[in-house]
């Protein structure tokens, strides 16, 4: 820990008296020094650090780089056990007082990190002078050269790359080629013209300066020389990455014209940036060619394409690959088998993906954690937990060490499909089973799921507070947690304290960014946070447009999700079975069967297979709409597909019979259930007893209530609020109440819906009867004490009975009333109160009954009364006009992923 290693810095640093003063060497006590232990590992970096700055020659032009937290800390680390090692206090010593060349390279050489020696440069880097550039150059060649990591057993090659990379940007930006003309004309790296160049084409490609890069690319060629292999894979990547495609084949036919062929990891290189494009057949076209270069395809060559084909919805091309693997003598990797595993899983061919694991070992390949996780997190996602369970034990049995993924995958779908989570947790989570490295991800990911975000932030504050970095899926698994909860401005400033650590953004972190705005309606501000991600090069992926699909849906906003679903083409992605299933999930719902069944068709014809959820929804959509024969049909083709109807879809059935009063069929279906191996659910029944209550049935929707608690299946409060609104129906207005007294006693809590429907029967009671009768009072006593939140229901049903009894006029009174409140009407209400004004016009009024008028504006004043009483405040939601950072003391801005 960092604590642990500064307490021995007093040993060589002379510390005396009081703990918070720290007496340096003659050369490093020139400013006094007022930092404790805790400061120097906790302490946000300053814009003057008076400890960092006393190892610093002072002075310069260049404004003082801030350095992150977890970067001071392993810099004050390195610089510790410098003091502490004989031959390096020295260096230190004579570099605080002045940029020499020698010694700072001894310094830079002894940092174990070449990401910390970096950072340290960076920060010594001052003036922009040519005296200093020339002694960057030193730096670099004595980098080169010299045996400065001790034992030569360590090359600084690839630190001498990112001192001059440091170099170019601190000094040079955004212009570098002077650079290249003074270590030409000094020989400053002390080798070879060509030597120096292709140090320069890969310092300025870790720059993204691609003009430098191919000006140095050119003045190589000039020399009548090539480029290394390495410096143009570099350099095609970059490329790639600016979507330079005219310099990319320029590139290329300039390769096969001077030389040197590109290389198979050059060849790579070019086919993945094309994949990741979207440009797959180009990409599997340069496959084929490359043995036309003398360069045979390796597995990683076929590995990106069939990625790349899977991505796309493209399976049988995946797998039409594979055999050409075989076919050309190249054995496939884990890594392959990993793929088109997955593939399978996402596409629901569970079996074919089981087969495909048993054939590995089979084919000479060996099985990882990554290939176990996979088919648990199929077997989860398609329900069948148990067989996930087994996988697991089959990884533990064969020796292989769970990670985080696993936990999540399992702890996911018990909770999902079998509520026994904490059982899970104990069983999976055994410090024993893990690697030290996931550990700490597997404490805060359970944490999380446990709810307990507070102790899952505090473990992941201190990790970070004593040195130790948290890989990115604990910070993914706080920042999907804060999402869940709606905690919205907690999420985004999270993200913040992620990206300060240094910590990309992967598409885990974007798809919780997006579900948080998602879930709070801000759909708008969710599609301009993908668009800026995708600018920023962040990759997404088909979760994230399937979660913006389902909440344009929920939102109610059809053409919206039509224009996500239209643009995932645009951005190279291909929806799978899970996007598609939310897409015509929402048609549905919205009423567009057309174009859901037009989805369901091109699901096919990508041979996606359709799940139970696709074809439930697209029979509850035809139901809906009367067309019970196309949900017939559906079923069939479901059974012929080799799919098990399952109980939502035989729900769907006895629903769609039940709506055209076929209830002897329904009967039978309901029946049939059992034969099936199914169990009737509450829906099941509920829908049997509306149906029933809705014929005035009263006597079988009391038999099926019966069946119901028989079966093992307890009634729920929608259950008693179909029962009551029968019994109110048929004026039987004694048993409802009774009915309330039993459910009352048996634990359920009746809701607004019961109160609703007790009073909308007792108002239609005092309508017949004309009087108030003493079984009323009575009967409305009891629905008073009744704890309950009147809705826009209550209100409908209160001034339609207001007009009912001649009583328009006050109807309209109490709109003007409630409008102050104010109180959201709906179209209902709208209608209502249209029908009192023309009462009114046309002096439909009567005079009612006092009595009766009297208890009807007592019900509207209860009910205003609560309605003021219960307001809960509006939600605003948190400004977060450019979403994805923002740092105290300066405007918002997005950051650069």
């Amino acid at each position: 820990m960092v604590t642990a290693v500064l307490r021995q810095v007093p040993r060589f640093t002379g510390l005396q008296g009081s703990p918070r003063r720290l007496l340096l060497p003659s050369f490093l006590s020139r400013v006094p020094v007022v930092y404790s232990f805790r400061d120097l590992s906790t302490s946000a970096p300053q814009a003057s650090d008076l400890l960092l700055g006393q190892f610093f020659p002072s002075g310069g032009d260049l404004p003082q780089p801030s350095l992150l937290n977890h970067q001071r800390r392993a810099v004050l680390v390195g610089l510790a056990k410098a003091i502490k090692t004989p031959g390096w206090l020295p260096a230190l010593g004579s570099f605080s007082l002045g940029f020499h060349p020698l010694h700072l390279a001894r310094i830079l050489g002894s940092f174990a990190d070449h990401r910390v020696a970096v950072a340290f440069f960076g920060y010594a880097l001052r003036n922009r002078s040519a005296c200093t550039a020339r002694a960057c150059c030193s730096v670099v060649r004595l980098l080169l050269t010299e045996d400065l990591g001790g034992d030569g057993s360590r090359s600084l090659k690839p630190l001498a790359e990112e001192i001059l990379s440091c170099v170019i940007r601190r000094m040079y930006s955004p212009r570098g080629l002077p650079l290249v003309d003074l270590a030409l004309e000094d020989d400053a790296f002390g080798s070879s013209k060509y030597a120096t160049l292709n140090l320069f084409l890969r310092a300025f490609v870790k720059c993204d300066m691609v003009l430098e890069a191919m000006e140095v690319l050119g003045k190589i060629r000039n020399k009548g020389l090539q480029p290394s292999q390495g410096a143009l894979s570099s350099l095609t990547k970059l490329l790639f990455q600016k979507c330079q495609l005219r310099s990319i084949w320029k590139l290329f036919k300039e390769l096969m014209r001077e030389g040197p062929w590109p290389s198979v990891r050059c060849f790579n290189d070019m086919i993945l940036g094309f994949c990741l494009r979207g440009d797959v057949r180009i990409a599997e076209n340069l496959l084929k060619i490359m043995h036309k270069f003398h360069r045979q395809p390796d597995v990683c060559s076929f590995n990106i394409v069939i990625k790349a084909h899977c991505m796309y919805g493209r399976s049988s091309d995946a797998f039409g690959l594979l055999r050409m693997m075989h076919e050309e003598g190249c054995s496939p990797s884990v890594v392959t088998f990993n793929i088109l595993i997955n593939v399978l899983c996402r596409e629901g061919r569970m079996g074919d993906a089981q087969r495909l694991f048993d054939e590995i070992p089979k084919q000479g390949a060996g099985l990882n954690r990554i290939t176990f996780n996979v088919l648990m997190d199929g077997y989860v996602k398609a329900g069948q937990v148990d067989r996930a369970f087994s996988v697991y034990e089959e990884m533990m049995a064969k020796g292989l060490s769970p990670d985080c993924y696993t936990f999540n995958i399992l702890t996911a779908g018990d909770l999902k499909f079998r509520r026994e989570g904490e059982r899970v947790m104990n069983r999976v989570l055994n410090v024993e089973n893990f690697s030290m490295n996931s550990a700490l991800d597997i404490v805060i990911s359970r944490c999380c799921w446990e709810g307990q975000l507070s102790k899952a932030r505090e473990l992941l504050d201190s990790a970070l507070e004593e040195g130790i970095m948290p890989t990115i899926v604990a910070f993914n698994a706080v920042l999907a947690a804060y999402s869940k909860a709606g905690l919205e401005e907690e999420a985004f400033e999270f993200y913040h304290l992620m990206r300060k650590f240094g910590l990309a953004a992967s598409a885990s972190t974007c798809n919780s960014l997006v579900m948080c705005l998602c879930d709070q309606g801000r759909m708008n501000e969710a599609r301009e946070l993908l668009d800026k991600m995708v600018e920023r090069g962040c990759r997404i992926n088909k979760s994230t447009f399937t979660l913006l699909l389902d909440g344009f849906f929920r939102e109610g906003d059809a053409d919206g999700a039509g224009r996500v679903w239209d643009s995932m083409k645009s951005y190279g992605i291909l929806p799978d079975v899970i996007a598609f299933s939310a897409y015509i999930n929402g048609l549905c719902i919205s009423g567009s069967m057309d174009k859901a069944y037009e989805a369901f068709l091109e699901m096919h014809q990508r041979q996606l297979v359709p799940n139970n959820f696709v074809y439930n929804s697209l029979m509850n959509g035809f139901v809906r709409d009367g067309n019970l024969s196309d949900a017939w049909n559906l079923e069939r083709k479901m059974k012929e597909n080799g799919l098990t109807p399952d109980v939502f879809t035989k729900n769907i059935i006895i629903k769609g019979l039940c709506g055209e009063k076929i209830m002897d069929k329904a009967n039978d279906v309901y029946m049939s259930m059992y034969s099936c191996g199914l169990k009737p659910d509450v829906v099941t029944y509920n829908t049997l007893v509306g149906a029933y209550c809705k014929e005035r049935d009263l006597r079988s929707a009391l038999n099926i209530i019966t069946k119901m608690t028989l079966e093992g299946c307890d009634p729920d409060i929608t259950t008693y609020n179909i029962w009551i609104h029968g019994l109110s129906t048929a004026c039987k207005m004694n048993q409802a109440l009774r009915v309330i007294d039993d459910i009352v006693s048996k634990g359920v809590l009746p809701n607004t819906v019961t109160y609703n429907t007790l009073m909308n029967g007792i108002c239609t009671e005092v309508w017949h009867c004309k009087i108030i009768q003493d079984r009323v009072l009575i009967m409305t006593g009891k629905l008073i004490k009744m704890a309950f939140f009147p809705n826009v229901v209550t209100v409908n049903i209160l001034l339609s009975h207001l007009c009912r009894q001649g009583l328009a006029e006050r109807a309209v009174l109490w709109e003007q009333r409630l409008s102050q409140v104010p109180f959201p009407f709906d179209i209902t209400t709208c209608n209502i109160l249209n029908w009192a004004r023309r009462c009114i016009e046309h002096a439909e009024t009567t005079r009612p009954d006092q009595q009766i008028s009297l208890f009807l504006e007592a019900l509207m004043y209860i009910a205003l009364d609560s309605i003021c009483r219960n307001r809960s405040s509006h939600y605003r939601p948190v400004v977060v006009t450019t979403i994805l950072d923002h740092c105290s003391g300066e405007p918002p801005q997005m950051v650069q992923i």
